[in-house]
């Protein structure tokens, strides 16, 4: 019967030891079958790779105990130096701990202090065996088997089911853990695989450039698609290809200089000019590392390469838009002090002119002089369009219609030998100063005719409505504009082209290619300047012998497009009084002289303060004229009192200049009456009678 069970309790161990690859609960799952057959309580220690003791399991027939003593059972395996224990010495030794009878002395050198020394007496073995579980000469823990409360005392056959046993139970272990490794380096292959496949997609989707270099740096042994399309190839082209054919003459020589920093640094990033299928230079930015193995030996190079045309094309907007700024500020205040002059000089051409008889040499002298300041008045307008500081009227215009008004203009200045095209797509509107857009065609087509001058060729003028997402504007344009609805217009010719040094200064006042006979260099400074203050942005795209193509993009508008105003009668004078206010004694005299020459009683005052003091001590007057840009109070503020005593006081405001005094101050989103100087005598007048007609 004895014989029965132990094979039974044989083979019950072996079902449960083959049925689970999870050693630990297995083993757990044996200790817990061999109580209370083979033992009324059971321990299940293990070692680690670093030899340390972990009990896994404690199983005890009485579930009373099994409670009270596990937390403290589990915490107590023993350290295998402990020469006492006799679970340490199965496992130092290798060789069954065997005790048929344990006495209470054997029991006190086990404990460690007192505490440990009461867990063992709670359990209180009287009969013991620890085997040690071994397989391929290496000790994997211990089973030990204790009876206690039973009475019963452990035989040399209880020693050879016990070896038996552990025997079977070691072989278990090893295969459980063969398995984990296995499935480890299983989970492990896999988490490799797809980090591959992830950088693998990184590499095939990146949007910038990525290589892998010889390690003589010559050779591509791999690029991925974005490198391949900057350069104008296919990834498969470029594969196993050398990199030489893809540097600029410059670049070549820096190679080698390059490699070796970033090989003796680790990482080196560079700028070169790489060149593409079609011979195009462009330039990149390189970020380099040096590639080793684990031991340091040095395998390749992989480097990011980065196509810098955008960022320079965007850099080169910034310092183009900051010089243009500069520069229509310098514009705007010379034009400001030629307007006076000019003032001065056409008022006074005039007054000459009409004191003399039609047949006295005289009178073409003032006439000529009068055509000359008028030549000069037309290139201070140029000047404060390039600087955006020009008074305009804008209204809403189809600008399909502009372009079609002044293509019959434009077919007799261009000449029989260049064909003009016009292709007028758009359906949408603008705001804008037609006279402006005019002068931006005219200017535009110039240029194109003078371009073709040596041959003819062909000038296109398109338009279309363009609607550009807030995110993709410079991706598919090139220019830095805020997405929105749009009206495109480009114009195109087929001439001799430019450099890039050109290209650079193109908008630039007084900057021409042609003899300066020919050209005053302003036509393009003015287009810059009137699509720029119309909300709108030009753009350039020229290459030698290649042609150039001027874009524009003016905001789209909904509005119905208005009809032209009629021409304003010429001004009648009038008798009523009116103050004078200017602080350039010239322009003073010469506005004084035009209103008393149109019946007007005038009080002049040479500045805002002045002019307060002039009211205060010679009484009421019917009207105000004051220049806006004055020392001490300027016309604006000066109105400001003015209307604080008589609201309905009528001002009318004139200057030279357009700046911020003007644009900035409001005066023409406001409405306010305003004439810029130069002016004829009619204007004055025909402005003043408007204004005390509309009292």
């Amino acid at each position: 019967q004895r014989q029965e069970q132990t094979e039974r309790a044989l083979a019950d161990a072996s079902v449960a030891l083959n049925s689970s690859l999870d050693y630990a609960q297995t083993l757990a799952t044996v200790a817990r079958m061999a109580v209370p057959r083979l033992a009324d309580y059971c321990l299940v220690d293990l070692t680690d790779e670093n030899g340390a003791v972990q009990r896994v399991e404690f199983a005890h027939f009485d579930s009373a105990k099994q409670a009270a003593l596990r937390p403290t059972a589990l915490r107590s395996a023993p350290d295998p130096d402990w020469e006492a224990h006799p679970i340490a010495q199965a496992l130092r030794t290798g060789e069954p701990t065997f005790i048929p009878e344990m006495t209470d002395e054997q029991l006190a050198a086990v404990g460690r202090d007192s505490e440990h020394l009461a867990y063992l007496r709670a359990l209180a073995p009287r009969s013991l065996i620890s085997v040690p579980l071994i397989a391929h000469g290496r000790t994997l823990g211990a089973l030990t088997f204790c009876c206690a409360e039973s009475g019963r005392r452990y035989t040399l056959s209880d020693l050879a089911l016990a070896r038996d046993l552990a025997g079977r139970a070691a072989l278990a272990v090893v295969n459980a853990r063969l398995y984990r490794a296995a499935q480890s380096e299983i989970v492990q292959r896999a988490q490799a695989e797809a980090d591959l496949r992830k950088w693998a997609h990184i590499f095939e989707h990146a949007g910038w450039g990525v290589i892998i270099l010889s390690a003589d740096g010559q050779t591509l042994e791999a690029v991925n698609p974005a490198f391949a399309r900057m350069h104008g190839y296919t990834a498969e082209e470029l594969s196993g290809a050398a990199l030489s054919p893809l540097l600029s003459d410059a670049a070549r020589r820096e190679l080698g200089p390059h490699t070796l920093a970033a090989k003796a640094n680790e990482r080196h990033v560079f700028e070169a000019m790489h060149t593409d299928r079609d011979g195009r230079e462009f330039p990149v930015l390189v970020d380099m590392v040096a590639i080793r193995r684990d031991d340091g030996e040095f395998l390749y190079y992989a480097a990011n390469v980065q196509d810098l045309t955008e960022r320079r094309r965007g850099e080169e907007q910034v310092r183009q838009a900051q010089k243009m700024e500069a520069v229509g500020r310098l514009a705007g205040g010379v034009a400001h002090d030629f307007n006076n002059m000019l003032m001065i000089i056409i008022g006074f051409a005039d007054f000459l002119s009409q004191a003399l008889d039609a047949s006295d040499p005289r009178r073409r002298d003032a006439d000529e002089i009068r055509k000359a300041a008028d030549r000069a008045a037309g290139l201070t307008r140029q000047l404060l369009a390039f600087g955006r500081q020009q008074l305009v009227q804008p209204q809403v215009i189809d600008l399909n219609a502009v372009v079609r008004d002044m293509e019959l203009m434009l077919r007799p200045l261009l000449g029989e030998a260049i064909d003009l095209a016009t292709r007028l797509d758009a359906a949408s509107a603008v705001r804008a100063d037609r006279g402006q857009l005019e002068q931006v065609v005219m200017n535009l087509a110039l240029n194109a005719r003078d371009a073709m001058a040596d041959g003819g060729g062909r000038l296109t003028i398109e338009t279309r409505d363009v609607t550009v997402a807030s995110d993709q504007a410079y991706r598919q344009f090139g220019i830095d504009m805020a997405g929105g609805d749009y009206v495109r217009m480009v114009v195109r010719d087929t001439g001799r082209g430019m450099d890039a040094a050109t290209r650079a200064r193109i908008f630039e006042p007084f900057f021409t290619t042609k003899p300066p006979a020919q050209n005053s260099g302003l036509g393009l400074a003015v287009v810059y300047g009137i699509v720029t203050q119309s909300g709108g942005h030009v753009w350039v795209e020229s290459r030698l012998q290649q042609g150039t193509s001027f874009t524009i993009w003016l905001p789209r508008i909904a509005d119905a497009v208005e009809t032209e105003p009629a021409p304003v009668a010429p001004g009648r004078g009038g008798s009523e009084r009116v103050l004078l206010v200017e602080d350039e004694v010239a322009v003073r005299v010469l506005a004084a002289r035009i209103l008393r020459d149109a019946g007007y009683a005038v009080v002049e005052a040479t500045n805002g303060p002045d002019a307060l003091k002039v009211l205060r001590g010679s009484g009421a007057v019917d009207a105000v004229v004051t220049d806006v840009v004055m020392p001490g109070m300027g016309g604006r503020e000066l109105a400001e009192h003015l209307h604080a005593i008589d609201p309905a006081m009528p001002v009318l405001f004139m200057s030279g200049y357009t700046g911020s005094d003007v644009l900035g101050g409001g005066l023409q989103d406001s409405g306010a009456p305003f004439l810029q100087k130069p002016f004829s005598p009619a204007s004055l007048t025909r402005k003043l009678r408007d204004l005390l007609d509309r009292r």
